[in-house]
């Protein structure tokens, strides 16, 4: 037995030490980045920008700052405990189990809503008709790197290449970078999905005792997910707000009127004549939050153990 293997198992409760320990550096960070991306890239940037405008931007920084300090933390305790459903067991190590469980069930509760069934089925039925997109692991179909890059850099690239008007940024008659004032920044890191779009990356830290090397792997995964998905978010949000036509600003940022009230994203292609852009957003809006849906299943099972 290596001396790595000698220490992990040292530091592994014994009620863990029955889990698999084969996920990787890379399974590890793609499964939080899944978990960020989800449908915030869907509805996040508009609404965000509604909020606060071109300044949404500045929001963006905010929220990723203010996850990494929470992220942080997280790398800290699971470096040092690398347990199942971690984020439910950490209140047991420093207040006791009563503060444990209620934690717990807060937790699963938040994480079990999202029907696993459906996203299965999703992901099944979308390979027979986009392969590239998905992989087999555990006999189970995922999103590969590919899938996940696609969803998001596909449609921002498209967005700034061909309608992108940099005076969006800056224009008089929409009240200028922030036409709402600093306050509204904050607002849309609140109220307009942004903090919440990032709490997805603490999936690696329920699936720390099945990693190879929890002390490299999960931090590198927490970091890693915050700060790629930030840069991937945020290119997203400037390609978002320099792509919105001039007519469906005539009320401001604030009554931002895009044409399909359900699917803003969607919308926003429509109204700049990118029918087949919208095509394939509605696609992956299906299969995208299913593919959230089947990490946070995992979690929830993890957090089902740990409460156990």
């Amino acid at each position: 037995m290596s001396e790595t293997t000698r220490d992990l198992d040292a530091s592994v409760p014994l009620s863990d030490k029955g889990l698999r320990r084969d996920i990787g550096k890379l399974g590890l960070l793609f499964v939080s980045c899944g978990a960020i991306i989800g449908s915030s890239w869907l509805f996040v940037p508009v609404t965000a920008a509604k909020l606060a405008g071109p300044a949404a931007v500045v929001s963006w920084v905010i929220g990723i700052v203010l996850i990494l300090l929470i992220v942080v933390t997280f790398a800290e305790l699971s470096a040092m405990f690398p347990v199942a459903g971690g984020v439910s067991r950490f209140p047991q190590y420093s207040f006791g189990s009563f503060a444990s469980y209620t934690m717990g069930w807060i937790t699963w509760l938040a994480i079990a809503a999202v029907p696993p069934i459906e996203v299965l089925a999703t992901l099944q039925y979308a390979s027979a008709y986009l392969p590239y997109l998905f992989e087999r692991a555990d006999d189970v179909p995922v999103l590969t790197p590919v899938g996940i890059a696609v969803s998001v850099v596909l449609v921002s690239v498209i967005l700034l290449t061909a309608t992108f008007d940099s005076s969006r940024f800056t224009a008089a008659s929409t009240g200028g970078f922030a036409p709402y004032g600093f306050g509204s920044v904050l607002s849309a890191v609140a109220s307009g999905g942004i903090v919440f779009s990032f709490l997805g990356c603490r999936q690696a830290v329920d699936l720390a005792a099945e990693s190879t090397r929890p002390h490299r792997n999960v931090p590198f995964a927490l970091l890693g997910s915050a700060l790629l998905c930030g840069v991937i978010l945020i290119f997203l949000q400037v390609a978002v707000t320099g792509a919105v036509p001039a007519d469906a600003l005539a009320g401001g940022w604030a009554h931002l009127a895009l044409a399909d009230g359900f699917g803003p994203l969607a919308g926003l292609a429509g109204a700049v004549g990118l029918t087949w852009l919208v095509v394939l957003i509605r696609v992956d809006a299906v299969v995208s939050p299913f593919d959230t849906g089947l990490i946070y299943a995992a979690s929830a099972a993890r957090v089902s153990y740990a409460q156990g």
